[in-house]
């Protein structure tokens, strides 16, 4: 079977049409635009302690001082200070009031052409078109049939629906299984609304996770095919925004260890909004190693939301170049240590 992804070239185009959502939309809105057009939307920006402190400032109608003064309160009882940031919030800020702003990683050898055209779609619909992943997939023996909803490793057909069945819950899985499995439950778009490190963060930047399934059960041929799909994608960072009714934030409800964050929550999506404040206030403070958030299966990112898409080692720096980078080996990134 003769490998067809290595020699696709990009789409032409495809670093203009890049550019062209960047020039169009070279940042993100901020709450003053939002206000200027009579919204009561305002900016949930994370990623960077300047940004948390800037969205509890605008939350809180609050001078920066004040926010520092909450935070250092924190560091000794953090129940307390969170209290006071939601006592002072009331009623002013309700959970569809919040405009997060999220990133998204991913890697690909169309420079993100089809992103700039359909948006961030979830694997299935990505493998339910024409593209180089598809072709990489058909190389190592592997199509999805959407209309069924079935894939054929191989030659020989798998039902999705066979991953809620008793059996799946017991190990081990064969690399089989876990392509089953990530075609059926994780089909979704994911996206940071906070990392300490992009670059550190699993193997997303490599390629999607289900590319390293794939590994495992492509043959030899099929494992060419995979290295050269490495060898000629190049990793990226998508920033786009959405609302916390445009996402599936089920993971962002508090736990039972968080009592505090559920007091005065009538419903799931107001205890989230309490722990995005919550975890507002500890990137103030502490810090956080990781958050993110989920778009519900089957909805896609469409093009129209995205701000910016920026080649990786543009955004975090080389790896190679410890001094230079914004994320080196030793996990360290610039990007996240702004405004400390």
């Amino acid at each position: 079977m003769a490998a067809r992804v290595s020699g696709r070239p990009p789409p032409i185009g495809a670093s203009q049409a890049r550019s062209a959502i960047n020039a169009e939309r070279p940042r993100m809105a901020t709450r003053l635009e939002m206000i200027e057009e009579g919204t009561n939307v305002i900016d949930f920006d994370i990623f960077t302690t300047r940004g948390a402190k800037r969205f509890l400032c605008d939350a809180l109608h609050a001078r920066e001082r004040e926010v520092e003064d909450i935070a250092q309160k924190a560091q000794f009882d953090e129940v307390a200070a969170y209290d006071d940031v939601r006592k002072r919030l009331g009623n002013s800020l309700a959970p569809d009031d919040l405009l997060l702003h999220l990133r998204h990683v991913t890697a690909n050898t169309d420079e993100c052409a089809s992103i700039c055209e359909s948006g961030i779609l979830g694997i299935k619909d990505v493998l339910s078109r024409p593209n180089a992943l598809t072709d990489l997939f058909l190389d190592c023996g592997v199509r999805y049939d959407k209309g069924d909803d079935f894939v054929t490793v191989r030659g020989r057909r798998h039902a999705l629906s066979q991953v809620y069945e008793p059996r799946f819950n017991r190990m081990p899985h064969s690399p089989v299984d876990d392509l089953l499995r990530i075609l059926a439950k994780d089909s979704v778009v994911n996206a940071f609304i906070h990392e300490s490190c992009i670059r550190s963060y699993s193997s997303i930047a490599l390629n999607p996770e289900a590319v390293g399934v794939l590994e495992k059960i492509a043959g030899r041929e099929g494992l060419k095919a995979i290295e050269d799909w490495r060898s000629s994608a190049s990793p990226y960072v998508v920033e786009f925004t959405a609302t916390l009714g445009e996402l599936d934030s089920g993971n962002l409800v508090p736990d039972g260890g968080d009592e505090f964050l559920l007091r005065g929550a009538l419903c799931s999506k107001d205890a989230v909004f309490n722990n995005l404040v919550f975890q507002a206030l500890m990137v103030c403070v502490w810090g956080v190693d990781h958050l993110y958030a989920f778009m519900p299966p089957g909805c896609r990112v469409p093009p129209s939301s995205i701000a910016r898409i920026t080649p990786l080692d543009a955004f975090c720096g080389s790896p190679e170049d410890r001094r230079g980078s914004m994320c080196d080996r030793e996990r360290y990134c610039p990007i996240c240590q702004e405004g400390k």
